[in-house]
């Protein structure tokens, strides 16, 4: 019988699954409008804000599944499952404070005025 609790957890990841493909199919238009490229991405806090909620949330929801099921997981693969969401969790939060001192889709890297003519040719290819 399905008991309220695994449903829920259970929920969690499906809804952070749901999230990575709703935040991809969203910016891949937005990159699109844009002229972007998907590299150019990876450093905007629109990107990774999003992302990495959704990935905290699945990671959240797959280590408490685990850890409430009959039989429950090793305590170590919680333990991964865990702190790989709390590590999204802190990225988040991190880009979304960039993204207030400098904008929701300014790059928080280096810009590429900064960058060395090695890193630069790297970047092109």
């Amino acid at each position: 019988m399905i008991d309220f609790r695994t449903a829920l957890f259970d929920a969690l990841w499906i809804l952070g699954l749901a999230g990575v493909l709703a935040t991809c199919s969203y910016l891949d238009w937005v990159r699109l409008q844009r002229g972007w490229r998907w590299r150019s991405l990876w450093d905007r806090p629109c990107f990774v804000v999003p992302l990495s909620v959704s990935l905290a949330l699945f990671c959240g929801g797959v280590g408490l599944s685990g850890a409430t099921a009959d039989p429950p997981d090793p305590r170590w693969q919680t333990g991964v499952w865990g702190f790989l969401a709390l590590i999204f969790v802190v990225e988040a939060l991190l880009y979304a404070r960039a993204a207030r001192s400098r904008g929701w889709e300014a790059p928080v890297g280096p810009s590429r005025a900064a960058r060395t003519p090695q890193e630069r040719d790297l970047s092109e290819r």
